[in-house]
């Protein structure tokens, strides 16, 4: 018991440093994206989006994520991470010839020449990025997190110090390129800074390291057609001005739902990989971190879609005034995202990639297909609610999976996430009686409700998970964590 709440800790310090990484990741982006909006037309953003994903199309010939391998291996030694270096050059110089040779094809299919010579410069950045230094995966094997946080925060500070100076000076998509390209050589150069491993050429342990990765590489291939293929469907049917307006709504959105799964998943799956012998504490692991999940997500994704219209006219610009419902319909995708998806990495970590890959093909049948139909009958929000229906049909499946492989009962999932969607029906109701009474018109206006609506409803969710907590018993959980973390920083000072 003892060593597993040392893992836990070990975990849940992962998770505080992977958030602060994300949190600062997203400040960067979200100061970002305020600047960029105002600069760029949602014409460049489309067109910027139509190039990333042919680039993340033709990525899949290497998207084996062979750190996975690396992780979950106990026994992985130099030969492996040599072996996963050189894959990755070899990989990335394919990629990058390819993306180069068949610019033109990319162009043509979305009738757009700019294209090609913006494909051909993000041949040139995955091809830099391809040499990062393998050894950066020690940080999470060895829960290296406070290293992994200064790594992941220097690749955005480098694309961020490019792009917003050149948007100033160029107001052109190639602002946006440039970053992306300077994101690249800068988490390159800093990775070999900041670790002392300096990989060699080998193919030592190819067969043991691609036979974990081909089925990681499928699901990756089918997490692609999910996600990005949206933009292809979209870019398609819509063209470069929707697609740039799903762009911004998903980025927005993305930044209080979604994009959480990310620092989570990342500190998570290094200890799932070593409490695979208990499926007992990895069952708690689970309920504790989808109820902090749900802490967090479901008053911010809701509350965006509240405030959905005073956000956009505030913050973008009355030009973007037609990202408001697909901004509203993307919180609420990411909601339902991030409450499924916590089990992805406890099935990688007990070795169960093909059912993550099962998963992840129904997921992309039910996707494409709705959101093919309501797109060439409802256009871009048609696409959004596509993509809200296929999660609502994954979500009974995912919980599924999860109680046939943890243990974990819909009941234990409902006692860990009641609060956080009680207290924010109470925060909603607020909200919405708030909006109704306070008329908004100018700029200034939609600000000053924006303001008073965001204060009223932090502290009305705030005061009632309190309440509700402590009405509880005050029980195990992201409460508690939270509540012992503020105590020791309080008596710290």
């Amino acid at each position: 018991m003892t060593n597993e709440r040392q893992m836990d800790r070990r975990v849940l310090g992962g998770i505080g440093w992977m958030f602060l990484a994300k949190l600062a990741i997203r400040g960067l982006g979200l100061v970002s994206v305020l600047v960029l909006a105002r600069l760029l037309s949602p014409e460049d953003f489309g067109l910027v989006a139509m190039a990333t994903s042919i680039v993340e199309l033709v990525a899949l010939m290497r998207a084996f994520s062979f750190d996975i391998v690396l992780i979950q291996r106990s026994d992985a030694g130099p030969v492996h991470f040599n072996t996963a270096w050189t894959l990755h050059i070899l990989f990335g110089f394919l990629m990058a010839t390819v993306l180069y040779l068949l610019s033109g094809v990319g162009a043509d299919f979305y009738n757009d020449e700019r294209l090609k010579s913006v494909i051909q410069v993000l041949a040139i950045s995955v091809f830099i990025e391809s040499f990062g230094n393998v050894g950066t995966v020690y940080f999470r094997k060895q829960f290296d997190f406070q290293k992994e946080f200064n790594f992941m925060l220097s690749r955005k500070i480098f694309g961020f110090v490019v792009t917003i100076p050149l948007a100033f000076l160029w107001h052109s998509y190639w602002a946006l390129v440039a970053g992306i390209l300077s994101s690249s050589i800068g988490a390159t150069t800093v990775s070999y800074l900041m670790h002392g491993y300096r990989p060699r050429l080998s193919l030592g342990a190819v067969r043991e390291i691609l036979s974990f990765s081909t089925w990681i590489q499928v699901n990756n291939v089918l997490f692609f057609t999910r996600l990005r293929g949206i933009d292809f469907i979209v870019g398609r049917i819509v063209g470069a001005q929707g697609l740039g307006v799903l762009a911004l709504a998903t980025e927005t959105a993305g930044m209080v739902t979604n994009e959480l799964l990310q620092p989570i998943n990342r500190a998570l799956f290094p200890g799932y990989a070593d409490l695979q012998g208990s499926l007992r504490s990895m069952a708690a692991t689970y309920l504790n971190v989808i109820g902090g999940v749900a802490l967090v997500v479901v008053p911010s994704a809701v509350g965006l879609a509240l405030v959905a219209e005073d956000l956009v006219l505030v913050a973008f610009g009355p030009k973007w005034s037609s990202t408001v419902i697909p901004l509203q319909v993307m919180a609420m995708y990411g909601l339902l995202v991030s409450l499924q998806e916590n089990g992805t990495p406890a099935f990688l970590g007990l070795g169960r990639p093909r059912l993550v890959t099962g998963l992840a093909a129904l997921s992309v049948i039910f996707t494409m297909a709705l959101v093919i139909y309501l797109t060439v009958s409802r256009g871009l929000v048609g696409a959004c609610v596509g993509m809200l229906f296929s999660v609502v049909i994954m979500l009974p499946i995912n919980f599924w999976a999860v109680r046939r492989i943890l243990g974990v009962t819909t009941s234990m999932v409902v006692r860990a996430i009641w609060r956080p969607i009680v207290a924010t029906t109470a925060m909603a109701v607020a909200c919405h009686w708030i909006q109704s009474v306070v008329p908004a018109v100018t700029t200034g206006e939609h600000a000053f409700r924006l303001a008073i609506t965001f204060c009223n409803g932090a502290a009305i969710y705030i005061g009632v998970i309190v309440l509700l907590w402590t009405k509880a018993g005050r029980p195990q959980g992201a409460e508690s964590f939270i509540h012992s973390w503020l105590a020791q920083r309080s008596s710290a000072t």
